[in-house]
Parts: C-alpha cells; sequence; structure tokens
C-alpha cells in the first residue's frame, strides 16, 4: 500500500525526505513490515498525546502505508476540509454510533484496497475500557486487525501482528491487550486498562 498523501507523485518523494529528516532529528524508527492485505483495520495504541499524529505520519511514510481514518464531517468544512483530506482522512456520520460503524464497513467493502486506523482508546486521558468499534467493524467486513503501536519508552513505533477477529471478542482482547502491554504513551498516566466494558454495555462505535 504505498503512500499516495495528496495523490500527487511529486509531492510523497519530498514529504519522505522531510519525514526522514524528522527521524533522525527526533530519534525514531519505524518497526514491522507491512502485511500483504489488500483491505485491513488498524488499531492505533497507546493514543495519550496530540504529538502521536505527527510521529505516526513520519513512520507511516517510512513503512510507505496511508492509513484513512474517519473524522466528524463537520472538521470538512471550511477552513479545516482541505487539511483533513490532505491528511486522508474520511467524514463519517456520527449522529449514531452504529450508523458510524457501518459506513465504515462499507468503506472495507466497496475500495479493492483500504487501510482503516482507528485509535481504540478514544481519548487522550485514561478511560476505563477502549471502545470496540474498531473489533466489529473488522469482524463485520472479515478483515483483519493490525496492532499498530507508538511506544516512547523506545522511540519505536509501526505494525504488529495481523488479528483476525473470531467473533470472541473478549478471548481476542486478551491477545490484544499482551500484545500492548510493553508500550508506553507519552504521557503513561493516560493510558487506560486494554479493555471493553461487560457483555450488557458494549458500546459499538467506531471512535
Amino acid at each position: 500500500m504505498p503512500v499516495t498523501i495528496f495523490n500527487t507523485p511529486l509531492v510523497t518523494p519530498i514529504l519522505r525526505v522531510i519525514a526522514a529528516a524528522l527521524r533522525g532529528l527526533t530519534g525514531w524508527r519505524a518497526e514491522g513490515v507491512v502485511p500483504d492485505v489488500k483491505k485491513l483495520v488498524v488499531a492505533v495504541a497507546p493514543h495519550t498525546s496530540n504529538w502521536d499524529v505527527p510521529v505516526g505520519i513520519i513512520l507511516a511514510l517510512k513503512l510507505r502505508i496511508n492509513p484513512k481514518w474517519f473524522v466528524k464531517s463537520s472538521f470538512f468544512r471550511p477552513p479545516f476540509g482541505w487539511l483533513c483530506r490532505w491528511l486522508g482522512a474520511v467524514p463519517v456520520n456520527r449522529s449514531r454510533a452504529t450508523n458510524a460503524v457501518m459506513q465504515a464497513v462499507r468503506a472495507l467493502q466497496d475500495n479493492k484496497e483500504i487501510m482503516l486506523a482507528f485509535t481504540p482508546e478514544g481519548t487522550r486521558a485514561a478511560r476505563p475500557y477502549w471502545k470496540s468499534g474498531f473489533y466489529y467493524i473488522a469482524h463485520s467486513a472479515g478483515v483483519p486487525i493490525a496492532l499498530c503501536y507508538l511506544d516512547y519508552g523506545r522511540k519505536r513505533g509501526g505494525l504488529g501482528s495481523l488479528l483476525w477477529p473470531t467473533g470472541d471478542i473478549y478471548a481476542d482482547m486478551e491477545k490484544i491487550r499482551a500484545h500492548y502491554a510493553p508500550f508506553k504513551g507519552l504521557h503513561p498516566e493516560g493510558q487506560g486498562p486494554v479493555a471493553i466494558p461487560p457483555p450488557d454495555t458494549v458500546e459499538k462505535s467506531a471512535d
């Protein structure tokens, strides 16, 4: 999945050079191998700072990936609409959580090649639970989940192994919890547990 930010072949090499310089200055390194899968959901964690976005972009350019992510449709109004599109954002109507999930599933089904990224924590502050939408989206669309991480402790980030949702979200969350256990966000105090609510309170949100 080659990087096509701005959909301009002349821009991408320039961005890659700039990203390489920033990685050298900051000490960040990209890890992992881009899976040979045309469609997948990317779970990005831990998410504790606004710095996660620029760090994620310079690492994505190294890995030559161009993930898309959902942003509230209101952000696409002037003056931020062009920036959202430039960064690969996809507008979503979040009036209903289930509606947002179905929009994501349709995006995965309608595109021949797409990588949808989500931050399951839903916010930079500590929460008792992750949002489960990323899991249900992947399971409904029949695509795997790439466990993407940002580890500020080692200044390393990248794509981990693929997890194919089995439909047993609680069993699969145990594997996800084990994967993310070693990684530290910029503000570790903002990291909540890698867990989802009990069955009777699960919120199927695409955040």
